[in-house]
């Protein structure tokens, strides 16, 4: 299947990716879904992050090369929504002061975690999806951008420029 990657790092085309063993949020955060994660599930820091559309920009990404990439049929589909929930959670105790995120955000306690890791896990569509595709491994098709290109600047799908 073909998908779209963004990497800080220019890979040439027929390069196969796999997974850097990196975090892609705080660590506690890929903890508690390394611990909830079913055993048919890829492992986070193994694998390969893709989207069905070049839209990185509400992904956690600072910038990058886009690629066009074949991440093959063998591939998990996630709605990273749930990711989101528990990053304001996480980050609730360090703006508790601001009386929106006080009254607005989720508190971080283990049943929260649990439901939020178990959603993810399942697919489980948000009333808000951000999907993002797990494979193992991932073949460079093209690669769609010169220079690097700001994540925030791919909202709503970004386009060549002509």
């Amino acid at each position: 299947m073909d998908a779209y990657h963004m990497s800080a790092v220019a890979h040439p085309v027929g390069r196969a990716l796999h997974g850097n063993g990196q975090p892609k949020v705080p660590q506690e955060i890929e903890e508690a879904l390394e611990r909830y994660r079913p055993p048919d599930c890829f492992d986070r820091l193994n694998s390969v992050y893709a989207v069905e559309t070049p839209d990185f920009s509400k992904l956690g990404l600072d910038a990058g090369y886009i690629f066009k990439v074949d991440i093959g049929d063998e591939f998990q589909r996630h709605d990273a929504y749930w990711i989101g929930q528990l990053q304001l959670a996480y980050l609730k105790s360090k703006y508790r002061d601001r009386p929106y995120v006080s009254a607005t955000w989720p508190d971080w306690t283990e049943d929260f975690v649990a439901d939020c890791c178990a959603k993810y896990w399942r697919g489980e569509t948000s009333n808000q999806p951000l999907w993002e595709l797990l494979s193992k491994e991932a073949e460079v098709k093209e690669q769609l951008s010169t220079t690097i290109i700001d994540a925030a600047s791919t909202s709503g799908g970004w386009r060549v420029p002509a």
